[in-house]
């Protein structure tokens, strides 16, 4: 990477990086064993960039450019590591600092039970203590004996949690209740924590960067890689240092990062058709707006009771007509109870992703940028943005027809199967902002771009990541 003129770059091999949450800002304190993160790479690239001013008319010299001690444009780092869990279920994985210094908050997670669901609803359910269920948490909850669904708590009220998307079945009691490890974006601006970042050559501490904030984070997953997570951050001042390491890394080494073997991208389809009859089939128009549904077996029907919020869930078992006008679903007994329901959803999971990216970006602002010791006195988190591109491959045409007709749409992926070592990232509100086409070696390719917007009036809840 070759330096501009005003631009610097520390160049490190046989690396160890660690990362630590700062009790006062741009104070370094002293770094462990347990602080160190795990890097996907032995060489990592610091920007060390010093601002020039124009100093002729002052000091008559043949030199107009003197640089202002202390004054740094851009000052920061980039870490890359692997997307990967602690090893051990709910607790944190080795970069769970930096992410929270980009998303803003995070909690640990539990194991709890459940308890017997309270009524007859699929979106329900009790924990034996609800103590670390949160609002917007990603969780993992045993549905029937090893069977396990995901999904985020949308309310906490004592123990009860209120759950989407809806079970396949209640719950039974007893059975596991997992939180995860989450991370969840925040909104204040003046509550973000800064970190210290630490760079050893060598067994040798060569520099330390303070004050440091999360400009960004980007998860990159394609089908048959291990995922990885890069972090952009900024900082405030650096410092060299020659001291011994002093500790060995603790973070966890034989836990591998889960393969990306499939990326869900839920179409979410709102109608008002009623349900005739709690057993048999039903018939679905695009009367109300939308385009003609391509549903296949195995996607779900999820009848809400007239907008009471009591959600239940069934399977598709046979689809006439697919893509057409109407469509006629055939689906698992419902209860009677929701006979006469006129709130419909289809949630159809095509899960044909072949990668995806997403970039949480945060803005920075610099404030009091002329202080003479470290140049910029702090930095606060102004805006966020969640921002997605993924490739996919089609047999038809359907979601180039769904895009100004769907109000948005679910992008969810849950990497790895093994408790400690599982990542679930969950976008609720995916809006598609440009489509491209590809038509080549027999496939329709598609690319889509888009960003995440909040669900919720209060926000902070466009992405959610979860370790579990």
């Amino acid at each position: 990477m070759a330096a501009s003129e005003n631009e610097s770059y520390v160049v490190l091999k046989n690396t160890d990086f660690s990362y630590k949450e700062e009790v006062t800002e741009n104070t370094a304190p002293t770094d462990a064993a347990g602080d160190a993160v795990l890097l996907t790479q032995d060489d990592l690239a610091v920007n060390l960039p010093r601002e020039l001013i124009e100093l002729n008319w002052m000091q008559g010299t043949l030199s107009k450019d003197v640089p202002l001690a202390g004054i740094f444009e851009d000052l920061g780092f980039n870490a890359s590591c692997y997307l990967r869990g602690s090893g051990t279920q709910g607790s944190a994985p080795d970069w769970a600092i930096l992410m929270k210094h980009v998303m803003g908050d995070v909690f640990a997670g539990t194991n709890d039970a459940v308890e017997a669901a309270p009524a007859p609803t699929t979106t329900a359910f009790e924990v034996s203590t609800g103590s670390n269920f949160k609002q917007g948490g990603i969780n993992r909850i045993e549905v029937t004996a090893g069977n396990f669904e995901f999904g985020r708590v949308l309310s906490v009220a004592t123990d009860l949690l209120s759950y989407w998307p809806p079970f396949s079945a209640a719950p039974g009691a007893g059975l596991a209740a997992q939180s995860g490890y989450n991370f969840l974006l925040k909104s204040g601006v003046s509550d973000f924590k800064t970190g210290s970042a630490y760079f050893y050559m060598d067994g040798t501490k060569k520099l330390v960067l303070s004050g440091c904030r999360g400009r960004a984070a980007q998860i990159a997953l394609e089908v048959g890689q291990p995922a990885k997570l890069t972090f952009d951050m900024a900082a405030l001042s650096y410092a060299h240092s020659y001291a011994a390491q002093g500790y060995t890394p603790t973070y966890n080494r034989t836990t591998k990062p889960p393969i990306v073997l499939g990326i869900q991208h839920d179409i979410i389809y709102h109608g008002t058709q009623a349900l005739t009859s709690a057993v048999g089939s039903v018939l679905v128009s695009s009367s109300d707006g939308n385009a003609p549904l391509e549903v296949a077996v195995g996607d779900l029907i999820i009848i809400d009771t007239d907008g009471a919020g009591a959600y239940e869930t069934q399977t598709i078992l046979s689809v006439t007509n697919s893509g057409s006008d109407p469509v006629t679903l055939t689906h698992g007994n419902f209860s009677a109870v929701n006979v006469g329901s006129t709130a419909l959803i289809v949630r159809s999971n095509p899960n044909c992703m072949r990668s995806m990216e997403i970039n949480i970006n945060m803005e920075l602002i610099d404030v009091e940028c002329a202080s003479s010791t470290t140049g910029k006195a702090t930095r606060l988190q102004a805006d966020r943005t969640v921002e997605v591109n993924f490739e996919e491959h089609f047999k038809s045409f359907y979601n180039l027809d769904q895009r100004d007709n769907v109000v948005y749409s679910n992008v969810r992926t849950i990497l790895g199967s093994t408790a400690g070592n599982i990542i679930a990232i969950d976008i609720p509100r995916f809006y598609i902002s440009e489509i491209e086409y590809d038509f080549g070696n027999q496939l329709v390719m598609q690319s889509l771009t888009g960003s995440g917007r909040q669900e919720s009036s209060g926000g902070n809840d466009e992405i959610f990541i979860s370790s579990l």
